[in-house]
């Protein structure tokens, strides 16, 4: 660089020449002048590098692209109630149950399932899932069942009367007879956690559905938020004592 009117070099940036920077000019903040000798020709001060925006995170790779970006997966669909639909149709087809889907505005996601109908002799879900049977409508029925809501204090309390699951529901021992011939026992904490194995396993085409069924479910909840307040369940006419929480 060409020398300033008093014979003195223009300041310079000295190069930072740590390994992996490939000789990158780093940026530097001058030093607070004190009193003393005259600065040298070189800016005094140390030297700073600035900070990536998140330390210690892995660069993007685009083997794993984002979840938005999947087959199937829409965090914001266009119409989160026909996208709700789509999904859950599909999941109760993958899990042997579309015959059972039943569409109802008295529950918040719009539907209902119903118990299967199995043939005289044939054992209950549970027994058959432990036979390597279709343990994906063992699991699948009683998981909807849960996401509907329709097992609750106040879900039982609008089912639509000439459904067969109201009338399973109907007493203790109506529903004990249902589990016992057709149901088998409820899908609890005990059992849960071979859903979740379920959604894990990348080979497993009902576990994917799960996943983009609680993802449509969250889209809905968002457009829809109104369906999923204690309101919702008063508005039918349902005791606010059995509304506990807002779900």
């Amino acid at each position: 660089m060409g020398g300033q009117g008093d014979g003195q070099q223009a300041p310079l940036l000295p190069e930072d020449n740590r390994p992996g920077d490939g000789g990158r000019v780093a940026e530097h903040k001058p030093s607070v002048p004190t009193p003393g000798p005259a600065p040298t020709s070189r800016i005094q001060g140390s030297v700073e590098r600035p900070l990536a925006a998140n330390p210690g995170r892995p660069p993007a790779d685009d083997r794993f692209p984002p979840a938005a970006t999947l087959p199937g997966i829409s965090l914001a669909p266009d119409d989160p109630q026909a996208h709700f639909w789509d999904v859950l149709t599909r999941f109760a087809n993958a899990c042997g149950l579309a015959d059972c889907l039943r569409e109802t505005d008295r529950l918040p996601l719009g539907f209902l399932i119903e118990p299967p109908e199995l043939p005289d002799g044939e054992p209950p879900l549970d027994a058959q899932a432990a036979e390597g049977i279709a343990p994906q409508r063992y699991y699948g029925w009683w998981w909807l069942v849960h996401l509907s809501q329709q097992n609750t204090p106040a879900g039982l309390c609008v089912v639509p009367e000439d459904s067969y699951f109201a009338q399973c529901s109907r007493s203790e021992d109506t529903w004990r007879a249902a589990c016992d011939a057709v149901l088998g026992e409820p899908v609890l904490a005990d059992r849960f956690y071979r859903l979740v194995l379920a959604m894990l396993d990348p080979l497993d085409e009902v576990g994917e559905l799960h996943l983009q069924l609680i993802i449509a479910v969250r889209a809905l909840r968002t457009a829809l938020p109104e369906r999923f307040k204690p309101a919702f369940w008063i508005a039918q006419g349902v005791d606010p004592r059995l509304v506990e929480v807002e779900v």
